[in-house]
């Protein structure tokens, strides 16, 4: 039985976090043939640690596009089986709102992910946070790949999902990500400054220069807690509601897999569980 290294509750939602020894890692488990191809491991052992939650269904977004969307249930096309365990995938997002009596899965190197909870209705939605989710980057020339979007933030179609008269009693958790002392996007560098300085200066004039550590914006060190805090308030959600975990997955080597910090392709696992 995998032991997460984090465990937070919220009413009926429990959400677990996963790091080493273990690659957590979905990319190679995309349809039920994955599973003859060796596989068997990894699906196991996300299915004794949701089943040991009394889950038995997860969906698990391929987040590899950051583009900033929410999945529904039936956007699931591939559904992998095994004994009592079903693990949903095929579908590019962001995230989505946790179903009842099921998991949602965030795979992650270094981004974090975003837990959304509404205490009095036991409603709860969650997304994978990186910054190419939380500002869109296309007009920047960074991810010209990424898909179009008319909005900036996946704060965007997470607050829509909430009415505007409950969002100030909405619980907002930020994740399993990297500090930013180690999240820099500096003006100096040789080759991505002059991208890196337009950048920073759209994330201070909608956001605010408290989004960068000690508000130097030079330095350019974003936290993206902050950064959720800041957006998550023009929505209407309260920022005294917003909280951020004491783990940096750039720092800590010896629990956490980053991609930032020591280019590991490896991952860690954030479960969002919903027994309600």
């Amino acid at each position: 039985m995998p032991v997460p290294h984090h465990r937070l509750t919220l009413g009926p939602v429990t959400v677990l976090t996963f790091g080493k020894p273990h690659d957590w890692s979905l990319n190679r488990l995309q349809t039920q043939h994955d599973l003859r191809n060796g596989e068997v491991d990894l699906f196991n052992r996300v299915r004794a640690a949701l089943t040991s939650q009394g889950v038995s269904t997860a969906y698990a977004p391929r987040l590899r596009s950051f583009n900033a969307r929410l999945a529904e249930e039936k956007h699931f096309p591939v559904a992998i089986k095994r004994s009592d365990f079903t693990l949903m995938r095929g579908v590019d997002a962001s995230g989505m709102v946790v179903p009842d009596g099921a998991a949602v899965l965030f795979p992650t190197g270094d981004c974090p992910t975003v837990v959304m909870h509404d205490p009095v209705r036991n409603d709860t939605l969650a997304f994978h946070a990186g910054l190419g989710e939380l500002v869109n980057l296309r007009p920047f020339g960074i991810d010209s790949l990424s898909p179009v979007r008319n909005y900036d933030s996946a704060i965007c179609p997470a607050a829509a999902h909430f009415d505007p008269q409950v969002r100030r009693r909405v619980l907002i958790h930020v994740l399993c990500g990297i500090s930013a002392e180690k999240y820099r996007y500096p003006t100096n560098h040789p080759l991505y400054g002059h991208t890196n300085a337009k950048l920073k200066l759209h994330i201070a004039q909608y956001y605010g220069a408290d989004v960068f550590q000690e508000q130097d914006i030079a330095a350019g060190a974003i936290d993206l807690a902050k950064l959720v805090a800041s957006q998550a308030a023009k929505y209407g959600f309260a920022k005294e509601n917003v909280f951020r975990d004491e783990f940096c997955t750039a720092t800590d080597a010896e629990r956490w897999h980053s991609n930032a910090a020591r280019k590991e392709s490896s991952r860690n696992m954030v479960m969002v569980i919903n027994r309600g």
